[in-house]
């Protein structure tokens, strides 16, 4: 421990705020967080949200408060980094862009509604400026990249336990049908969860496990690092299970099928066959194998003879009209609820285009793309270098959240919650330094703690570029 803490003291102080920054994103919504939030005299009640103040002005600088607004800016002053260069636009970042003047442009708009302006500071701002933070944090070795992921996991682990004990203790060990049936008990989501309900849950959760799987999988880093890896990746992965939400459940398989290929890992690849066979084996020795093809086939074929179905599609047809009526402004950050009944458009890219307006449309859908591709290009070279490796580490969350976004929807924030989007922008800023012509290979496998043997050996002595 005294070897850690001198190791830490060493460090530059905008990568230690890097540092805490990255472990307060996945615990903003537990005690420590809505704490924070109470300093903040919002109030936050209960897991919807918090209570705002009436008072404009006041909304205004308290959510410039918030910790993932004050935090990446601390991060920004305070480093003494010369190497960060803007480089080339890529897809991303030129999606990013067109995101943020879309979201701005509808802020100033709708100027004055308090709603607005928090959800615009808590979401797409906080998470803009966690982006920019950490790829402006210099990376001086391999041991920084596993710091860094080290307290993202740590953070996560936390409510990802604490969910598994509230679920237990709440119903014990349910059958398929009654954690289906769980699903739509909103009572229990609101008061038991800590991201609201089993949409959100799953997708901060799924989040959590691509980032810890590369690592579980993968040999970039030490024992001690994996272990936290696999603890935190299999008590995610339970909670995504257990919200059984259907694009959650096959975003994680699917994650899993590209680790195996990146990995070029026979071995991974037949443990998910037989994981898979284990599974569809239990339900049909459970007699449950039919209600859950069914469940699964209603999403898939989007049957609207279903209510639930039926009630997405006319979100998304909702959400189409809201932007036709306001095609540049338009309702604003957050203000979908407002005129759509099912909350927001069951697809991100309607979504924003009806929040946000065209310019926002623009930018996910560019961000999509971009992200989609860089990992594709990364899987297919497999994992034939260092660099190779943390850029999947740092990739795969993003992209498989943002694609999901293609076909479903998802979550940003949740009020002053905004794990969701801070959590990916900092991954991706992370992906930034790692080409950033920053650390050399010969600095980052110095036979330090966080370099295997196998690496030292297989990297040669150049730059990360």
């Amino acid at each position: 421990m005294l070897c850690v803490s001198e190791k830490l003291s060493s460090k530059p102080l905008d990568f230690l705020l890097l540092l805490c920054l990255l472990f307060w994103i996945p615990m903003e919504n537990t005690f420590i967080g809505r704490g924070y939030i109470h300093l903040l005299d919002l109030h936050a009640s209960d897991t919807v949200g918090a209570t705002l103040p009436r008072d404009i002005l006041l909304i205004c600088a308290q959510s410039l408060l918030l910790a993932t607004i004050v935090a990446p800016i601390l991060v920004m002053i305070c480093s003494t980094s010369r190497s960060y260069r803007p480089g080339a636009v890529t897809l991303f970042r030129a999606g990013l862009i067109a995101w943020i003047l879309g979201a701005t442009i509808s802020t100033m708009a709708h100027v004055g509604t308090a709603d607005v302006d928090f959800d615009y500071a808590a979401g797409i701002l906080s998470g803009a400026l966690v982006y920019y933070a950490a790829r402006r944090v210099r990376f001086r070795a391999l041991r920084d990249y596993e710091l860094a992921f080290r307290a993202i996991a740590l953070g996560a682990l936390l409510p990802s336990i604490y969910d598994l004990y509230r679920y237990h203790a709440a119903w014990g060990f349910p059958s398929l049908m009654q954690i289906i049936t769980i699903k739509y008990d909103p009572h229990y989501w609101a008061l038991n969860c800590f991201f609201g309900n089993p949409d959100n849950a799953s997708c901060a959760y799924g989040i959590f496990s691509m980032i810890c799987m590369p690592v579980a999988f993968g040999k970039q880093f030490g024992f001690a690092t994996r272990v936290i890896a696999w603890l935190t990746l299999i008590t995610a992965s339970l909670n995504t299970l257990l919200t059984m939400s259907r694009t959650g459940i096959l975003a994680l398989f699917l994650a899993m099928l590209v680790t195996a290929t990146f990995e070029r890992s026979r071995r991974l690849l037949f443990s998910i066959v037989i994981a898979s066979v284990m599974a569809v084996g239990t339900t049909i020795v459970g007699g449950h194998l039919t209600h859950l093809l069914e469940y699964f086939k209603v999403a898939a074929t989007y049957d609207m003879g279903n209510a639930n179905v039926e009630s997405r599609i006319e979100s998304m047809r909702e959400g189409w009209t809201a932007f036709e009526r306001e095609p540049i402004a338009g309702l604003g950050p957050g203000q979908s609820k407002r005129v759509i009944d099912e909350t927001v458009p069951h697809e991100m890219i309607i979504w924003q285009a009806a929040e946000c307006g065209v310019f926002a449309a623009i930018g996910v859908l560019l961000m999509a793309g971009g992200c989609l591709w860089e990992l594709a290009s990364v899987t297919i070279s497999g994992a034939r270098s260092m660099q190779s490796r943390l850029e999947f580490l740092y990739l795969l969350a993003p992209a498989v959240y943002f694609g999901r976004g293609l076909v479903s929807d998802l979550t940003i924030n949740n009020s002053f919650v905004n794990t969701w989007i801070c959590l990916v922008m900092a991954a991706l800023g992370i992906v930034e330094t790692t080409r950033a012509g920053v650390v050399a290979w010969s600095d980052g496998l110095d036979g330090g703690e966080g370099a295997t043997a196998g690496s030292q050996r297989r990297t040669p002595a150049r730059a990360l570029h």
